[in-house]
């Protein structure tokens, strides 16, 4: 007898298992668009829970089906009190699952209870002797969402969460959702509080080793767009594409990802439209004695160098404004010899800088656009500036009340 239950109770996880990989994105059988996933999802879930119900509770297996159940519960995008019922039920009656813990919190986290979340995750830290990958994820990521007092407190908070993912990675180097949590702890701290060049790199660094998890690679659609953003931000727009069109490809569903991929090829096109539209020599003229009436000594475009350029400065006439995103304004600009580009500014206020102004530029990042996508190549020269406070517009430098905090959003489906 005791030999059929075991044997049973394996069947019992399998078919849940089955049921589970039915909402990973990297399941994707013929047929299978996203409504009908779902579909699917909702009715293998709730008549596999039908027939766990009718099983009979003997002593050996009650807590291994209690935490089937809850299993199967926790597949649901919404919290569920009756979830969090059997999951308390399954610690209860073995203190030992781990998984069942890190699923209570789990629960907890979707009702918004983010201290006792956090109270499952540390007590399968302690039970494991801090050898559970699984719960240092969860820790990492609930790091970064817990509501702290003060910027300082916030840093520390994010600082702690990069920790917890090494952790997780020191445990299974080659666990690419290690690395994918290591990421989206950089990506934070990037743009969140240091806007180091190093810490993005970094998350970069980490989503590339994510990636080269085979499993991570082809399950996780968040990996793809993340990296999006990175080279979204680095003007490194072929890759941006790639990367978001891999992360339709495995959600096609996925609203942010089209419409950052809808944003970047319509920024393309106007950026396109105003360098390659030839300037009137009139009007040109307007614009360089514009720039040559500020006297300020500065470089041209043809003199910068590929990527930073921060022991230098050049001025430029704004002719056009791009700009279709509060976080990043877009420009069309034109140097002292009559040379066009675009110019990039994160993180400043609106009307920061206007059309027909003349700015000059300290430290700008120059990045040689040369692409083709869907048939149209697009070439220009584009200069990113992080900092509004290194541009002087018409003769007075820009200050603090020009900055605007950065608001990010890192994709991570954490529960």
């Amino acid at each position: 007898m005791y030999h059929y239950l075991v044997f049973n109770m394996d069947t019992w996880k399998q078919r849940v298992d089955a049921v589970e990989l039915i909402k990973s994105p990297g399941h994707r059988p013929d047929g299978f668009d996203v409504a009908t996933r779902k579909a699917v999802l909702e009715t293998e879930r709730r008549a596999l829970l039908a027939q766990i119900s009718q099983v009979e509770e003997t002593s050996q297996i009650r807590s291994q089906l209690v935490f089937l159940k809850g299993r199967l519960l926790s597949l649901s995008d919404q919290y569920d009190p009756e979830c969090e019922r059997c999951l308390a039920r399954a610690v209860k009656l073995d203190r030992d699952n781990l998984a069942a813990w890190n699923l209570l919190g789990e629960c907890f986290w979707k009702k918004g209870d983010l201290t006792e979340a956090e109270k499952c995750f540390e007590h399968v830290q302690l039970a494991s002797q801090y050898k559970d990958v699984d719960s240092l994820h969860h820790l990492s990521m609930l790091l970064r969402q817990k509501r702290v007092k003060g910027k300082s407190e916030q840093l520390e908070a994010v600082r702690t969460s990069i920790d917890k993912a090494k952790e997780a990675i020191k445990l299974d180097i080659s666990n690419g959702h290690s690395w994918f949590v290591l990421g989206n702890a950089y990506l934070t701290l990037f743009f969140g509080f240091t806007q180091d060049q190093a810490h993005l790199q970094q998350a970069l660094k980490a989503y590339k080793r994510a990636c080269a998890d085979a499993k991570e690679e082809a399950s996780n659609p968040d990996l793809h767009y993340n990296c999006s953003t990175i080279y979204n931000f680095l003007q490194d727009y072929s890759d941006a594409i790639q990367c978001l069109e891999r992360t339709l490809e495995l959600e096609p569903d996925n609203t942010s990802a089209g419409d950052l991929l809808e944003s970047i090829l319509k920024q393309l096109a106007a950026v396109q439209r105003a360098i390659s539209s030839k300037i009137k020599p009139k009007k040109l003229q307007t614009y360089v004695k514009a720039i040559e009436s500020k006297g300020s000594a500065s470089t041209l475009l043809a003199h910068l160098i590929e990527g930073d350029n921060s022991d230098k400065s050049i001025s430029l006439y704004i002719f056009a404004v791009l700009t279709d995103d509060p976080m990043t304004q877009v420009f069309a600009a034109v140097d002292a010899a009559g040379e066009t580009c675009r110019v990039t500014v994160s993180n400043m206020v609106d009307n920061g800088v206007r059309l027909n102004d003349t700015v000059s530029i300290g430290g700008p990042v120059k990045r040689s656009v040369l692409m083709r996508h869907g048939g149209t190549t697009y070439a220009f020269t584009s200069l990113r500036v992080t900092d509004p406070r290194t541009i002087t517009r018409n003769g007075a430098r820009l200050g603090d009340d020009a900055v605007l905090l950065s608001q990010l959003s890192v994709e991570s489906r954490a529960i």
